[in-house]
């Protein structure tokens, strides 16, 4: 928790904000979410106020993406029932919205049988979380280069309660150099 207080005393100092005026509350509902939101030191605010605009959107056939401030208003949205909800809140890791993820999204709902699947370079996590909320009894494992984003991941896996099913490492292609995947 102190690495993440020292980054948002850095943001002010850097964007020569006054705490008073700027406060995280203002940006979230809680410190929990400001913690989720601000990840270490690298943010530009302005981008980070742009990404609280975001709406929460279909993701393939199965899925909504959200934040986790909008999980009330997706849950009685009649356009997202029957849907399997992934809480993925602004960042400065890839992703979210990208065209590729969302295709990957299609794929794995399309293609994977389960069993095991390693997401390569994970970012956020969310197709770590796509294919852990889609066939729950698979192991799935996630790795990133990125500590910085590795910690961005395991926020985002804390907030949809996959922390303990699904294994999320800082690590490199070649820590995995004799495991097989069915999906990679």
């Amino acid at each position: 928790m102190s690495d993440i207080k020292a980054a948002i005393e850095s943001l002010y100092k850097a964007y020569n904000v006054n705490p008073e005026e700027f406060t995280p509350e203002r940006l979230a509902q809680s410190a929990n979410q400001w913690k989720q939101n601000v990840l270490l030191n690298d943010l530009n605010l302005d981008c980070l106020h742009l990404s609280f605009d975001r709406k929460a959107f279909l993701a393939g056939s199965q899925f909504v993406i959200a934040c986790s401030w909008q999980r009330d208003e997706v849950e009685q949205n009649p356009e997202f029932h029957n849907r399997k909800i992934v809480i993925i809140d602004p960042s400065i890791s890839f992703g979210r919205e990208h065209q590729t993820t969302l295709l990957m999204i299609e794929l794995i709902e399309k293609n994977w049988q389960g069993r095991q699947l390693l997401d390569i370079g994970t970012g956020s996590g969310i197709l770590a979380i796509v294919a852990q909320k889609l066939l729950p009894e698979s192991r799935v494992e996630a790795f990133d280069i990125s500590s910085d984003i590795v910690e961005y991941a395991h926020l985002m896996l804390e907030l949809n309660g996959l922390e303990k099913s699904l294994e999320l490492k800082q690590a490199t292609v070649t820590d995995y150099p004799t495991e097989t995947y069915d999906l990679v």
